[in-house]
């Protein structure tokens, strides 16, 4: 077996993410994390906002985010004194992450102070083993927030952890007036996410359909992901990350599962989904791509049979069908489609 074997598909499921935070002993953010939940088919799925203006029409600041999209200003996290009181949701530009908690800790801090259910829609009491948060840049400790709970699933904030985003947010939730007097405050100032609006992933190619990694977790769940036929398309932000493992790659397992499995290597995501070694992929970290994947590669069959089911999904990239950089000051224009936004449920 495979020493370090990183789950393929970022998309939630509780059991492991509590059993990665009760593995803590205080929160830390997870925005560079190496190594993310696996997958679940309850999880939903963060739509992805549509219309979004190319590249070359979306002004630009300093930083290289945009200050405003479809005549909307662009907020930072230090511009709390301008978004703060906003009736209405806004777009605000910062970088997701997800923290860790001690499961014990926060139970017994539930436990001594009772919340109502809005209280831990909006603050997450009573739920602290996990959540999310927002930064002003990927390495900065500067300028953070904790989002509501109740913003959709963290989906988001595990495949997009660490790379700058538009979201579109709103404070002065109505579940606010349904919190205590003493917590009322901390309720309506609350970040509730609705929706990512830039960057966008194309939709589709050529009129050929774009998977996202939270489509191809539901397939692995349903035992119908290895039924896919080889040289579909996923599309997503590159992850870049070194190997989690110290030591020769001949200590963690046959050629084959070294080809297929991240083990030692230093570990590729599209999308959250983990790519395997043994791809024709030069990586860049940040850039958002479509690429032509297969599972049920041949090297499989070589794998031990401990892990020869891994070996068959693992996703092997063929080539990059299109590539746009959108932390930068580019103007390139994708030919491609943009996804249809669809209703946001809030869990």
């Amino acid at each position: 077996m495979a020493i370090g074997r990183q789950p393929r598909l970022a998309v939630l499921t509780a059991s492991v993410f509590l059993l990665a935070a009760a593995c803590s002993t205080a929160p830390s953010p997870s925005g560079n994390s190496t190594s993310f939940p696996s997958q679940s088919a309850a999880a939903t799925p963060l739509p992805i906002g549509s219309g979004a203006p190319s590249a070359s029409q979306v002004p630009q600041g300093a930083d290289g985010l945009p200050t405003q999209i479809g005549g909307q200003p662009v907020y930072r996290l230090s511009d709390k004194a301008e978004w703060q009181n906003l009736d209405d949701s806004f777009l605000l530009a910062a970088v997701p992450g997800i923290y860790y908690g001690s499961c014990p800790i926060g139970a017994a801090r539930a436990a001594a102070t009772p919340a109502t259910s809005a209280e831990t829609d909006l603050l997450g009491l009573g739920a602290a083993c996990y959540g999310a948060w927002l930064s002003e840049t990927a390495n900065s400790n500067t300028n953070e927030l904790m989002v509501a709970p109740k913003s959709p699933s963290l989906n988001l904030f595990i495949t997009w952890g660490g790379h700058a985003a538009v979201l579109r947010v709103h404070t002065h939730d109505p579940e606010a007036a349904q919190c205590s007097a003493a917590r009322r405050d901390r309720c309506e100032a609350a970040v509730v996410v609705e929706a990512l609006v830039w960057p966008t992933v194309p939709s589709e190619v050529n009129g050929e359909h774009v998977y996202r990694s939270a489509e191809l977790g539901s397939m692995e769940e349903a035992g119908t992901l290895t039924k896919l036929k080889p040289g579909f398309l996923l599309g997503g932000v590159v992850t870049v990350a070194p190997g989690v493992m110290a030591g020769a790659c001949a200590d963690y397992g046959p050629e084959a599962e070294q080809k297929l499995l991240a083990t030692c290597r230093p570990q590729v995501w599209v999308d959250g989904a983990l790519i395997a070694p043994d791809s024709n992929f030069d990586a860049v970290n940040g850039q958002i791509v479509v690429v032509r994947v297969h599972v049920n590669d041949a090297l499989a069959a070589e794998c031990p049979a401990d892990v020869r089911t891994d070996c068959e999904q693992a996703i092997v990239v063929e080539s990059v069908v299109w590539s746009f950089g959108p932390y930068s000051l580019a103007t390139e224009t994708p030919a491609v489609a943009f996804p249809t936004p669809v209703p946001v449920s809030t869990q």
